[in-house]
């Protein structure tokens, strides 16, 4: 959660450590910290923000700008780990005749 700083429930945070191979009720160090499965629990826990629909909460907002900004995070962090960048999806404009 102290990674993150934005409204993530707990058990997804649970789910993102448990997927890359860390037990959440563990203690923390700092080989945990710096380890690959933390940076990419972390990583995909911000992937999951930008991927979730905009909102405000209390003196928090997040919209289309912050994602881009948070992305450029998540991607540092996914080719650190040298897995893939994300991107967001483009929308799609179809025209018909």
């Amino acid at each position: 959660m102290d990674e993150v700083h934005y409204p993530v429930g707990v058990g997804h945070l649970e789910n993102r450590l448990l997927k890359r191979g860390l037990i959440p009720s563990d203690c923390c160090s700092v080989e945990t910290l710096n380890s690959p499965e933390f940076i990419g629990a972390t990583a995909d826990c911000l992937w999951f923000l930008i991927s979730a629909p905009n909102f405000s909460e209390a003196d928090k907002s997040f919209d289309l700008t912050f994602k881009a900004e948070i992305l450029k995070q998540v991607n540092q962090l996914y080719k650190s780990i040298g897995e893939s960048e994300k991107s967001l999806d483009k929308p799609m404009v179809y025209i018909e005749n």
